[in-house]
Formats: C-alpha cells, sequence, structure tokens
C-alpha cells in the first residue's frame, strides 16, 4: 500500500505541481491565471466524465461562469485605428 501511496503522491500532487510551475515561466501571467482558475472546472468535468460523478445545475453553470469568464479574459482586445 505504500507503493500506492507514493505513485498517487507522484502523479497525483508532485508531479502536475512541478507542470504549473514550469507553465508560470512559460506562460503571460494573465493566461497561467485563467488556466489556473479554469483547473477545478476540469477536475469536475474529468470527474464526471471518468469517474462517473453526478454535477449538480448549480456546479454546471459555476463550471460555465468560470469558462465563460476566462474565456472572455483572454480574447484579443481590438485596437482602434
Amino acid at each position: 500500500i505504500l507503493g500506492a501511496v507514493a505513485v498517487v503522491g507522484v502523479f497525483g500532487r508532485a508531479l502536475p505541481f512541478r507542470l504549473e510551475l514550469s507553465a508560470l515561466t512559460r506562460l503571460s501571467p494573465s493566461t497561467a491565471g485563467v488556466l489556473f482558475s479554469v483547473e477545478p472546472a476540469l477536475a469536475a468535468i474529468v470527474g464526471a466524465v471518468c469517474l462517473g460523478q453526478g454535477l449538480a445545475a448549480t456546479q454546471v453553470l459555476g463550471i460555465l461562469a468560470v469558462v465563460g469568464a476566462g474565456l472572455l479574459v483572454l480574447r484579443e482586445v481590438p485596437t482602434g485605428g
């Protein structure tokens, strides 16, 4: 069981943390912020799809709100001229 705990620790937290730190050095602050704010929504979607966990209507609305806000933040603002 100790081996399983180690695998979950490495692949469930240590590896994603390392990838997040790596992304911070390569992405713009706004892109990184949006990416990290969408992470819990993506986790909920993966849980629903892969594990069969149900999502309440309010949770789906919350996911749509977070993803929609992220898209609004990342859209390119047109320049005048």
